[in-house]
């Protein structure tokens, strides 16, 4: 039997939205305060991505987080 993982996502698709996350926790860092007041603005916009990603997750596999299947 093989398993399906709720909230799989494309590869190039993770891989940008790790590239994304990367710049933006490097940016955070920064001593500017204009870069890091605009790395905070990514961080919701990455929040609200994220979210629509497990929802495209649960829709696309029918798997409910933390619902038992068997």
């Amino acid at each position: 039997m093989s398993a399906v993982r709720s909230g799989s996502v494309a590869g190039p698709v993770q891989q940008g939205l790790k590239e994304a996350l990367m710049e933006t926790l490097t940016a955070i860092l920064s001593p500017v305060q204009e870069v890091r007041a605009a790395a905070e603005e990514q961080i919701k916009v990455l929040e609200v991505t994220e979210g629509e990603e497990r929802s495209i997750g649960r829709e696309s596999t029918g798997l409910v987080p933390g619902a038992v299947v068997g």
